[in-house]
């Protein structure tokens, strides 16, 4: 999963993360910067919690912000490069 282009990579978050998605914002502009959050229940602790994918060059993403439990009004986030790093994190949660 690590060679996946920015659309594939948030396509598959979305089917991985499924029924626990709340919502999804996507923000574009004329420099083919893209930022997608997904608010979703984390499944291991049940609460609301945040994803954001960068992709500053068209299809090439970079790096993910997860934070835990935005719900509570104040979350530090953690940078991650790869799918497997952001699971990792969820269930570390």
């Amino acid at each position: 999963m690590n060679n996946l282009n920015f659309e594939q990579r948030v396509d598959a978050l979305i089917s991985d993360l499924g029924e626990n998605i709340q919502n999804i914002y996507r923000f574009e502009d004329d420099l083919d910067w893209v930022n997608v959050d997904i608010h979703f229940i984390n499944p291991v602790t049940g609460s609301l919690d945040e994803v954001s994918l960068f992709a500053d060059n068209g299809d090439q993403p970079s790096s993910m912000l997860y934070c835990p439990d935005i719900g509570n009004g104040f979350s530090s986030g953690v940078v991650v490069d790869t799918l497997e790093d952001l699971y990792n994190t969820i269930l570390e949660d």
